[in-house]
């Protein structure tokens, strides 16, 4: 008995094993969303991939002795974001897209592939031995990933629920998300720009922040902590902040004042579903087994082309909620995706021809630029057309700071921040404000 377990853990099943310990660590992340079909899916589709690989390997090639080279291969391919993005950082390169990873990716693992064989072909008892030390430590992580998934999963639900906050439903809420929006003094020291949005918010009686900031420089973690009042407690990975932000406690304490949300986000919030669904977070397993995946990242660059759809549905439904019923809504909610890219458009609103990530820091600087000015004349255009906007409190707010290579990290979770109030309120509590992540306990108490 104890032979054949030796020999078991001698095989080259290693390769196989990681499927596994893929599911479960992608799972841990979220194991409140797990489906265990797509799991199972997933894990076939996988294996038969694997298996075809090693089959063409041993056929053609009478390559024998490939484990770590498959290996690698998984691991590189199912956790290429971690990996391009290390790689773009430590070259201090403005970008490093999947077409160029892709072909690092195969050069790298046809050498490893060569390598390797030349070596165990005349070592068979070392093969094994690696084999042995493969399958063991992936069934190690596996445990220690479980244990991981289980506590997540643990305080995620112990997170859940409302406040009992009573929200006010005399003034009306509209807040205007542009994604990536920075600070003033981020635009003037990285860009060498004076944004104009400044001096016409002031015009329109708007006060403007500029000492806040994010909790974080990531969206789905910064709207999430918008909606679960300062969460500042951060989520394990962009599943578990979902899965917050769908619990989201300022939402049901709306819901529950009998008031309304209406929530126009390409992100579920509450009970509020989504505009439109983009691809670029895990909201379902799915999504979740695959996000972070050459094959993920694939889907998203073909997608790239919607966001503008996006952004114009953002647009004129905002537009129509405002003209038809204003004040329906405690809160409204408008989450543009401007100037965060692809800079689908310039200054003057005309589509661009190629929207494709741009390679060095000047070209994405003009691109960048253009595309805010756009979303400023998107707000501008807003404000004139809609009056009734001046007896509401209005937010004019990026997530998070600019998030370019050659912004310092401290400055990424600086976004902008404009605030109009109908009636005299206390400003004074307003500026000791840290965090955007704070305001909605502060309109609670106005």
């Amino acid at each position: 008995m104890e032979k054949k377990r030796v020999g078991l853990m001698g095989q080259p099943i290693a390769p196989y094993i990681f499927g596994l310990y893929f599911i479960i660590y992608q799972s841990s992340n979220s194991f409140s969303s797990f489906i265990l079909a797509d799991a199972f899916l997933f894990m076939i589709i996988y294996c038969l991939v694997i298996g075809l690989i090693i089959t063409i390997l041993a056929k053609l090639f009478l390559l024998r002795y490939t484990t770590i080279s498959i290996l690698v291969f998984a691991v590189l391919f199912l956790f290429s974001d971690y990996f391009r993005y290390e790689i773009r950082d430590h070259l201090s390169i403005f970008s490093f897209r999947n077409r160029q990873y892709s072909v690092c990716l195969f050069c790298f693992i046809t050498l490893l592939v060569y390598i390797e064989h030349k070596i165990m072909v005349r070592n068979i008892g070392l093969n094994r031995i690696i084999n042995k030390w493969c399958n063991l430590f992936l069934f190690f992580l596996i445990f220690i990933d479980l244990g991981n998934g289980f506590y997540n999963n643990y305080r995620e639900h112990s997170m859940d629920g409302r406040t009992g906050k009573v929200i006010k439903k005399d003034i009306g809420i509209v807040w205007v998300l542009m994604d990536e929006y920075p600070s003033t003094a981020s635009l003037q020291q990285y860009f060498n720009y004076t944004d104009p949005l400044d001096s016409f918010l002031i015009g329109e009686h708007f006060l403007l922040l500029e000492s806040i900031k994010s909790r974080y420089a990531a969206t789905i973690f910064s709207v999430n902590a918008i909606f679960n009042y300062d969460d500042c407690i951060r989520p394990k990975s962009y599943a578990s902040s979902i899965h917050r932000l769908q619990r989201s406690k300022w939402a049901a304490d709306i819901d529950h004042s009998n008031a309304k949300f209406l929530n126009l986000d390409f992100l579920t919030i509450g009970n509020q579903p989504k505009l439109m669904d983009l691809f670029y977070f895990p909201d379902t397993y799915g999504k979740q087994l695959l996000y972070g995946s050459l094959f993920f990242n694939a889907v998203v660059a073909q997608r790239s082309g919607e966001v503008d759809r996006y952004n114009t549905l953002v647009n004129k439904s905002l537009d129509s909620v405002l003209q038809k019923d204003p004040d329906a809504y405690k809160l409204i909610w408008a989450h543009f995706l401007i100037p965060h890219m692809p800079y689908s458009r310039n200054r003057h609103g005309e589509l661009r021809k190629n929207n494709e990530e741009a390679h060095e820091a000047v070209t994405a600087k003009s691109q960048y630029i253009e595309y805010l000015e756009y979303g400023n004349t998107l707000i501008t255009a807003l404000l004139k057309k809609h009056p009734v906007l001046q007896n509401k409190i209005v937010i004019i707010s990026g997530d998070h700071g600019v998030r370019f290579p050659f912004v310092n990290k401290a400055d990424w979770k600086k976004p902008y921040f404009a605030i109009h109030y109908p009636s005299a309120f206390d400003t004074a509590s307003l500026k000791k404000i840290k965090y955007i992540s704070q305001l909605p306990d502060w309109l609670a108490n106005q």
